[in-house]
């Protein structure tokens, strides 16, 4: 049970996060001009990652 509600509650940051990025209130963090990502999910863990500026910070608690 803890399972498939760790799934979709990391379904649905995952879908807010490309929401605002679609947006574009949310900057990803780019590491080369082709490859940029905002969210890294393993196992059990979560990794917003993003540029760093107030309006991504803002953006962040606002999903939160």
């Amino acid at each position: 049970m803890a399972l498939f509600l760790f799934l979709m509650v990391a379904k649905g940051l995952h879908g807010l996060v490309e929401k605002e990025r679609e947006i574009g209130d949310f900057k990803s963090l780019s590491l080369s001009s082709t490859m940029e990502f905002s969210l890294l999910q393993y196992a059990y863990d979560s990794i917003i990652t993003r540029e760093p500026c107030y309006g991504n910070l803002w953006t962040v608690k606002a999903i939160l």
